[in-house]
């Protein structure tokens, strides 16, 4: 096996590169590790190709910093369930307009249409219709489009 493609394979086990970036400015070249975004004890660290030998040793030591930081700051994460993008924002909710001095209020209808693939909306103006009949139409709405009846 050539070493150009063992380097492959081992930089391919060795995992992913979250959360570290490579610096290449000047005389600077290291690995930059960022750990704890969003919160308050967020911390970074610099991982110097001259300190570790290599890049290669820096990328290990960064990778190990990294693991064992994000063990330590796990409870303090906030952690997000993955949503299905099309789904995002389905149902019937009032919607601001703040291109207008007031902002426009409505109410905002959505549903996926699998034969178009995309989310569909319609809006129903409270200051046409009023709160309770806007609210009203934008449900019917939802509801013939998604079953076909009124």
């Amino acid at each position: 096996m050539d070493k150009q493609k063992k380097r492959r394979i081992e930089d391919f086990v060795i995992g992913t590169m979250r959360y570290i970036s490579r610096i290449d400015s000047g005389r600077t070249h290291c690995y930059f590790v960022r750990a704890g975004y969003g919160i308050p004890e967020r911390t970074n660290k610099s991982f110097s190709d001259g300190v570790y030998g290599s890049k290669r040793k820096a990328l290990y030591a960064a990778k190990a910093w990294r693991d064992k930081e994000i063990k330590r700051l796990a409870p303090k994460l906030r952690v997000y369930e993955k949503q299905q993008r099309r789904f995002f924002g389905k149902g019937v909710h009032v919607a601001k307009d703040l291109r207008f001095e007031p902002p426009k209020l409505s109410y905002r209808a959505t549903y996926w249409s699998r034969e178009k693939e995309r989310q569909l909306t319609k809006t129903f103006s409270i200051n046409l219709y009023g709160e309770r009949q806007a609210k009203l139409l934008a449900e019917q709405w939802r509801n013939f489009m998604l079953t076909g009846k009124l």
